[in-house]
């Protein structure tokens, strides 16, 4: 952003902050739409998974991540298969919020529909990394529709 490199110009130091993925509401839980390190609420699907969990004494995501992983490790695995594959391909989505809905609109596709090698990886590796490859190929699919809309929108 030329505005950004414009601030920082002048600057000794700079400092950048980036959002982690566990800033952004996904099925698992609801994040504040302005202040994004604020939890706001779980889903019905967090709360059956974390059933011993009381959510009204967590009210930052960091915090949340920790009460989950400290709750039970196997668990929050899955939490964790959710947010890191969105994750890599926010990362790698343009910053507007158009690419940024059609990313999550394409991930999500993917992950229900699982093509080749996604459905193979689904229905053999039950454990740990399966659980995880899976949404990873989920992502490639998405990054790489992505860049096609792209080649034919932008060049």
């Amino acid at each position: 952003d030329p505005s950004v490199l414009l601030a920082c110009g002048g600057a000794r130091a700079t400092v950048i902050a980036v959002s982690g993925a566990q800033n952004v509401s996904n099925r698992f839980y609801a994040v504040h739409p302005r202040r994004n390190d604020r939890f706001v609420k779980p889903s019905r699907m967090l709360q059956t998974l974390f059933r011993d969990v009381d959510f009204g004494d967590v009210h930052f995501t960091r915090h949340l991540l920790g009460v989950l992983s400290d709750a039970d490790p196997v668990k929050f695995s899955i939490v964790v298969d959710e947010i890191v594959p969105f994750w890599l391909v926010l990362l790698l989505t343009p910053e507007t919020f158009l690419w940024q809905l059609a990313a999550f609109i394409w991930f999500r596709f993917f992950d229900i529909v699982k093509p080749q090698p996604a459905r193979w990886i689904d229905g053999h590796m039950k454990h740990g990394l399966g659980v995880m490859l899976d949404d990873l190929v989920a992502a490639g699919y998405t990054l790489l529709v992505l860049a096609l809309f792209m080649v034919a929108f932008n060049g």
